[in-house]
């Protein structure tokens, strides 16, 4: 929180008037204002260290981004081809990833995760339906 304004007087001294004319800002006190001697005895106001007008605070600044392409192609892979459906009258199984197209990346904004992900995934499968039919088709999933 911010403190409050407290005047300053001529000889620095608090509570006193602010002197008129002799230049912006003299004889008022404010946070991270000190008062430093100037030229032939003239005192002038220098800020403490304060990043400049119109700069980004370091604290919000920190953002990453990492691409996760890779990582999660094989990813996908290592999960969609093992999928196999099984039921009294029959079984369906993925048999081949045929596309998988695309992108992903993971960014972190102010300690949180985003994920962004674009995929086109086409799949080949196989069934059976009654132990002699057999059949087979193609499963598109675009974004």
């Amino acid at each position: 929180m911010c403190e409050p304004r407290r005047r300053v007087g001529p000889g620095g001294e608090a509570g006193g008037e602010p002197r008129g004319g002799e230049g912006a800002g003299e004889g008022w006190g404010a946070p991270g204002v000190e008062k430093e001697p100037g030229k032939a005895g003239e005192p002038r106001w220098a800020l403490s260290e304060r990043p400049a007008p119109g700069a980004q605070a370091p604290r919000f600044s920190l953002r990453t981004e990492r691409d996760a392409s890779n990582w999660s192609t094989e990813r996908l892979k290592a999960l969609l081809l093992p999928v196999r459906v099984e039921g009294e009258e029959g079984a369906c199984e993925v048999t081949e990833v045929s596309r998988l197209d695309g992108e992903a990346s993971i960014n972190n904004r102010k300690g949180k995760l985003i994920f962004f992900y674009e995929w086109a995934i086409k799949l080949a499968w196989t069934g059976e339906w009654c132990s002699p039919l057999l059949f087979q088709g193609q499963i598109r999933v675009e974004d």
